[in-house]
């Protein structure tokens, strides 16, 4: 498992990378117990989690258009993330389904 590192008032903190969801079974949870918001550009699923960590996935329908799109639009969405995950830390933890 990797680390991360945040500065907070000029102490280093370190952090464990979230893990991302991998299961079929893991993103059928999402769809059927959590709660969602809904954008004109990105629904995002959240589920309650047990564990002390973040957990998320990321998927993108054909909609997007070709697999080149789709894998540019997830690199975004995964960038974007790893930039708000320093504020997410400190709040409840989630599985979050982008």
């Amino acid at each position: 498992m990797g680390f991360f590192r945040f500065r907070k008032n000029g102490i280093l903190l370190l952090f464990v990378k979230p893990i991302t969801l991998k299961l079929n079974k893991e993103y059928k949870r999402a769809y059927y117990r959590g709660s969602y918001k809904a954008g004109p550009l990105l629904v995002t699923y959240m589920v309650k989690n047990n564990r002390r960590m973040i957990r998320y996935g990321i998927t993108t329908g054909k909609k997007i258009g070709n697999a080149v799109n789709r894998n540019r639009s997830r690199r975004i969405i995964r960038a974007a993330f790893r930039q708000l995950l320093p504020f997410l830390i400190f709040r409840r933890v989630w599985t979050l389904y982008l």
